[in-house]
């Protein structure tokens, strides 16, 4: 299932997995150190969706979080349109330059590459 505001894509729901490609040097909200998607989405990802990957195409990082968290540690914040945030601590993160690639990074290791 896809997902699209207006005429933009922002995502898809396959077998339980909601992925949305987002560059964090536009789309992260660094106030809040959170990712965020439209409230709209969230809430019909609920009941289907276990778990979110958002995926910078710029670092080619993988954050994942299940979707339990995101909707239960996350909050509602409107800058124009209603999204619902999960701040950075609740997100696994990994390299996405292979798919065998298992080690999940610290943010203490991250850091000079996020700056």
């Amino acid at each position: 299932m896809n997902f699209y505001n207006g005429k933009k894509h922002i995502g898809n729901l396959t077998n339980g997995v909601f992925r949305k490609q987002a560059k964090k040097s536009i789309h992260f909200m660094r106030v809040l150190d959170s990712w965020g998607i439209d409230l709209d989405v969230v809430k019909k990802l609920e009941g289907e969706c276990k778990e979110v990957k958002i995926q910078d195409p710029e670092t080619n990082l993988i954050y994942t979080t299940p979707f339990k968290t995101f909707t239960t540690e996350g909050f509602v914040q409107n800058y124009g349109n209603e999204q619902m945030f999960l701040p950075l601590k609740y997100w696994d993160i990994k390299r996405g330059d292979s798919v065998l690639q298992e080690r999940v990074w610290s943010r203490e290791e991250l850091q000079p590459t996020l700056l």
